[in-house]
C-alpha cells in the first residue's frame, strides 16, 4: 500500500473512502512502527464497530462501490485552500505593496507552476526609484512561492540558458543593472530576456565542440532601479 494519501485515493478506484480511513491505510506503509500500529488499531476499531472483516475492507478498496460504513456519508471533501488567496496572504505577510501589486504578483507566481500550458509567460519587472526599496526581499519571497524559483545576483548568458533548458526554473534576476544589458556586447542576454517569453524560444550554444539548441522559454523576473534606462 502506498504511503501517500493522494496515491491511496488513486488505488481506491474512485470510491469515496472516508478521509480518516484513507489516512490510516496510507500509514500502514509508514517506516514508523508506532504509526503503523496506531493505524492498524484505528482500522480494526472501525471494522469491529461495523462487524466487518479485513476481507470486507479489501473488497471496498478493489471495487468502485460506495459502502456506507467505509465512505464519508455526505461525500464531503477535506477543507481546501484557495491557492491564489494563500499566495496573496503570504505576500502581505512580508511585503508592503499597493493593492493591485499583490494581485499581480500572486497571479504571476501561480502562473510559474503551469506556464508550460500557455503560449507566453509574461516578464515580471520590479522597478524602484532608488536602491534598497525591497526588490531583493520581494525576489526572496518569490523564490519560495514560484516553481523551482532561483534568485541570481548575477549570471552569464550561457549559464542562464543551460539552467532554463535543463531545470525549467523560474529565473529571478536581481541587480540586473549590473549585468551590462545596455552594452552592445551583451546582446545575447537581451535576446534571451526578450525571446524566452514565448513557447519555442531557442538559443544555440557550443557544447563539446558542437552547436546545440537550448530552450529559453521560462518565467523570468527582473529587478532594477528606475534610474536604469532602456
Amino acid at each position: 500500500m502506498a504511503s501517500h494519501g493522494t496515491t491511496s485515493f488513486e488505488l481506491l478506484g474512485g470510491a469515496a473512502i472516508r478521509i480518516d480511513l484513507a489516512r490510516d491505510i496510507a500509514a500502514l506503509g509508514s517506516s514508523d512502527p508506532d504509526e503503523r500500529a496506531k493505524a492498524r488499531r484505528n482500522i480494526l476499531d472501525l471494522l469491529a464497530r461495523h462487524r466487518k472483516s479485513w476481507n470486507d475492507l479489501a473488497n471496498v478498496l478493489c471495487a468502485a462501490s460506495h459502502e456506507a460504513w467505509a465512505c464519508d456519508p455526505l461525500g464531503d471533501d477535506p477543507p481546501r485552500v484557495n491557492p491564489l488567496a494563500l499566495v496573496d496572504y503570504l505576500l502581505r505577510e512580508y511585503l508592503e505593496l499597493r493593492e493591485h501589486e499583490y494581485v499581480a504578483l500572486a497571479l504571476w507566481g501561480l502562473h510559474s507552476h503551469v506556464y508550460e500550458q500557455f503560449m507566453h509567460t509574461p516578464r515580471l519587472v520590479l522597478r524602484s526609484p532608488i536602491h534598497s526599496c525591497g526588490k531583493t526581499t520581494l525576489l526572496r519571497v518569490l523564490e519560495k512561492l514560484t516553481a523551482r524559483g532561483k534568485r541570481f545576483d548575477w549570471i552569464t548568458t550561457a549559464v542562464l540558458v543551460r539552467r532554463i533548458d535543463s531545470t525549467h526554473l523560474t529565473a529571478l534576476l536581481d541587480e540586473v543593472h549590473n549585468l551590462g544589458l545596455e552594452l552592445r556586447g551583451n546582446g545575447r542576454l537581451c535576446a534571451v530576456l526578450n525571446g524566452g517569453y514565448a513557447q519555442g524560444g531557442i538559443g544555440s550554444l557550443m557544447e563539446d565542440g558542437e552547436d546545440r539548441d537550448f530552450s529559453t522559454f521560462a518565467p523570468l523576473a527582473l529587478a532594477l532601479p528606475i534610474a536604469f534606462g532602456g
